[in-house]
């Protein structure tokens, strides 16, 4: 049997500092992701499913046909999961590379929207602190 897994960073835990700290890569990575990683693996344990959804993304989408007793836990900690996979993914690196910039049709677009890249960030920066837990 194969087990629905984490993601591997392509990066170390304080390779994204200091946007990102390590204590807080490390309890999202280590404690959250792994538990939901354990926690899924171990609903399913004994059971035929992962027969039927080889990869965690067609487990989430027929959530309806698995049995009801399981639907709710395999939602929580496949979902927990699939989040912290799709987040750990999209995470890289700073580029402080000045030859890699913001193309220009990019720019543009966010200049109509937002009339200023800087007023974009700030705008990214008041939204992202009005979330409960985001601090």
């Amino acid at each position: 049997m194969t087990s629905y897994e984490r993601i591997k960073l392509p990066y170390k835990l304080n390779g994204l500092e200091p946007i990102i700290y390590f204590k807080t890569m490390y309890y999202h990575y280590e404690v959250l992701h792994k538990n939901y990683e354990a926690k899924l693996n171990e609903v399913l344990r004994g059971t035929e499913i992962e027969k039927q959804y080889p990869s965690l993304e067609e487990l989430m989408k027929n959530l309806d046909k698995l049995p009801g007793e399981l639907r709710d836990d395999v939602r929580f900690f496949g979902g927990g999961l699939i989040n912290h996979n799709f987040f750990f993914d999209h995470l890289t690196k700073m580029n402080n590379n000045p030859e890699k910039k913001i193309s220009l049709t990019l720019l543009k677009l966010l200049e109509q929207k937002f009339s200023s890249l800087e007023k974009l960030k700030k705008e990214l920066l008041k939204n992202a602190l009005s979330v409960r837990g985001s601090g």
